[in-house]
């Protein structure tokens, strides 16, 4: 654009004239491109942006489970972009909203800052993000959590139950405020399960170096941890795979899966996953811009609302022994009433 703008012409009325012709048309690019583009058929158009890859089996995947929920009920047309660099964030926003995206998920706690800021430029467009705080909200953006503390806490009354070492351990991919919380919430269960128990924790510093977190896996079988806790999307795939090689080496040590039943990942190593049905409250947050009732606030989907649970992996469910059945049992029904409030402060 300077470039054009310095050209020498003769006659000074026709630099002038040229100029406001570039300039009119440098505006009108601009209107265009925030002119949102609508949608095929008047479907309604919705987007996701996730911190991983949706081949994560785990958290980025719950995440399109879901869009394609809401592509299938609701007839929408969808798109999904893998945004891991915090500086494009806001770029990534605006380009769906900018296209017509009415509504824009975007799969973690990262995100709600950035959604927050970008959701009052965007007023007719719908934010959400998993994981975020009150003071964020706006009236087109709302933050939801799904509140797998529960589940994670039942996790822990397993493993106390059934820890031989009294060493259980948890591995995170960033260290981000909802998945200290997971962690707290898995250490209470634990405790209440047995006073005893011992915590060793590590993070990758990122959620796809799955050899990292093999490695840090390794290290904390070594040091007798029996149970291991994984928090960290694609690199959690390392943890699994680390239990797996000790459990073919005879040590009797088991994972837990999170965020989606992952027990199918390795159904020799992991012995039950918390799980949060993400694609079931996706789909809630889209009826309600579909039907006209989205309101900006923070939603909670808790497992007494059916959005959390405790899968139990059916070909090592026989190795949990009836007394830890038995505190899981209650303590899932605990958590259900209300009687137990699991701390995560």
């Amino acid at each position: 654009m300077r470039r054009a703008l310095t050209v020498r012409v003769l006659g000074r009325g026709l630099s002038i004239a040229m100029a406001v012709l570039v300039l009119g048309g440098c505006r009108d690019k601009a209107r265009q491109a925030e002119t949102p583009e609508p949608a095929k058929s008047g479907a309604l158009k919705v987007a996701l942006l996730t911190p991983g890859p949706i081949s994560d089996d785990g958290w980025n995947a719950s995440a399109y489970e879901g869009l394609q929920l809401i592509e299938k009920e609701l007839g929408a047309e969808i798109a999904q972009k893998e945004s891991t660099n915090e500086g494009e964030f806001k770029q990534d926003f605006r380009d769906f909203a900018r296209r017509g995206y009415r509504l824009i998920f975007a799969h973690g706690f990262e995100f709600s800052a950035h959604a927050r800021d970008v959701a009052q430029e965007f007023p007719d467009t719908y934010f959400v993000t998993t994981g975020g705080l009150q003071e964020s909200v706006r009236p087109n953006y709302s933050p939801i959590v799904f509140v797998l503390d529960d589940g994670m806490y039942l996790l822990g009354v397993l493993a106390g139950k059934m820890t031989k070492t009294h060493k259980i351990g948890v591995i995170g991919g960033q260290e981000l405020p909802p998945v200290v919380a997971a962690f707290r919430a898995f250490e209470q269960g634990a405790r209440s399960a047995n006073p005893r128990v011992k915590i060793v924790s590590a993070y990758v510093g990122n959620w796809n170096d799955a050899a990292k977190a093999r490695e840090q896996a390794a290290a904390q079988i070594d040091e007798g941890v029996d149970f291991i806790l994984q928090n960290a999307d694609k690199a959690g795939l390392g943890v699994f795979q680390a239990v797996k090689e000790a459990r073919g080496q005879g040590k009797d040590v088991y994972a837990f899966g999170s965020n989606r039943d992952q027990n199918h990942v390795e159904p020799s190593a992991i012995l039950a996953s918390a799980v949060s049905e993400i694609p079931k409250g996706f789909l809630h947050m889209a009826k309600a811009v579909a039907d006209g009732t989205f309101q900006g606030e923070l939603h909670h989907f808790r497992l007494s609302d059916g959005f959390i649970s405790v899968a139990l992996n059916s070909k090592l469910e026989a190795s949990i022994p009836q007394e830890a059945r038995t505190a899981l049992d209650a303590a899932r029904e605990a958590v259900r009433r209300g009687e137990v409030t699991v701390q995560v402060n």
